[in-house]
């Protein structure tokens, strides 16, 4: 994923991503990918065959720190292989639902909703908010 803001560190998506159980590595380029830590929510960690832990992110989780990117710079861009959000009014209306690649959904969980997602995160985001703003 590519975040280009004029307003955002590295060190403060690395202090999103770690709010959030995540960690930013850096990937191809100027690219950066985020992985779960051993302390990350179960809602944002893909789980493979036999409930096995995968070292991935799912759309939740991604949804999740993208949605605290665009809290903090709502001019900020975030373009990824499956979708590219302009800003953060662009991300509201087109990120509603798993972006879709070839006819399948991507690491979403069955019961995905950004509102059930909103409101479970209303006080975490306002959180962070609050604190970027000090």
């Amino acid at each position: 994923m590519h975040i280009h803001s004029s307003i955002l560190t590295r060190a403060d998506l690395n202090a999103i991503a770690a709010g959030l159980g995540m960690e930013l590595r850096n990937g191809s380029g100027d690219s950066v990918l985020l992985r779960p830590l051993p302390s990350m929510d179960e809602t944002y960690r893909v789980i493979g065959s036999r409930n096995r832990r995968v070292w991935a992110v799912t759309w939740e989780g991604h949804y999740a720190f993208m949605a605290q990117v665009f809290e903090r710079d709502p001019r900020a861009s975030i373009r990824s292989t499956l979708a590219h959000w302009r800003d953060r009014e662009h991300f509201l209306a087109e990120a509603k639902t798993p972006p879709r690649r070839h006819g399948h959904v991507t690491q979403s969980p069955m019961n995905w909703s950004p509102q059930r997602w909103a409101e479970e995160n209303a006080e975490q985001v306002a959180s962070a908010a609050l604190e970027s703003s000090r």
